[in-house]
């Protein structure tokens, strides 16, 4: 079976267990989304599925109908990985190209071989057509994560145990309006 859609993630860090490694779900590409279980619901299979440790250079090919989400980034620096997304020429017999995202500036788009400018040509913005591209980081550079991730919302069951050695008694009893 050909999935309808790829996507190549890029590791361009080390992945280890500590700045939140991507997880997936084996075999779920054939089950519905709406089955997929919430946080508080998943299995400890499934929450510890994840790809670490990976060292960076690393390439990970999945189909993005497979279950995937992220972990706990515990380190204080962020992790990015970029990804590229395909899509098979059968799933884009079945679109119209203002159903495809634009994300490639018209000037990129001309410098490409005819090859690329064809594969490309659905997510190539117009000419003259300005792109609002940015990167949104659930932690701002160098902000605490014991403030952020886990202040105003429980972490999952599994990382519960995790909740004192990231903050001290007084920073959570603080956080929770307690003095």
């Amino acid at each position: 079976e050909r999935a309808p859609r790829i996507a190549v993630n890029y590791l361009v860090e080390d992945q280890t267990p500590f700045n939140g490694p991507l997880r997936l779900c084996p075999g779920t590409q054939h089950q519905p989304f709406q089955r997929a279980p919430s946080v508080a619901k998943e299995s400890a299979e499934s929450l510890l599925s994840t790809m670490c440790p990976l060292p960076a250079g690393t390439a990970l090919v999945r189909d993005l109908r497979t279950w995937h989400g992220g972990t706990p980034n515990l380190s204080r620096a962020h992790r990015a990985m970029p990804n590229a997304e395909f899509t098979s020429p059968e799933m884009l017999s079945l679109l119209r190209p203002d159903d495809m995202p634009k994300c490639l500036p018209h000037e990129l788009w001309q410098q490409m071989s005819d090859r690329g400018k064809h594969l490309a040509r659905f997510i190539k913005a117009a000419e003259g057509e300005t792109l609002d591209v940015s990167v949104d980081f659930d932690l701002e550079l160098g902000g605490s994560l014991a403030q952020r991730f886990f202040d105003a919302s429980e972490p999952a069951p599994l990382f519960a145990a995790c909740r004192g050695a990231l903050m001290p008694a007084k920073e959570i009893g603080s956080s929770r309006g307690m003095t």
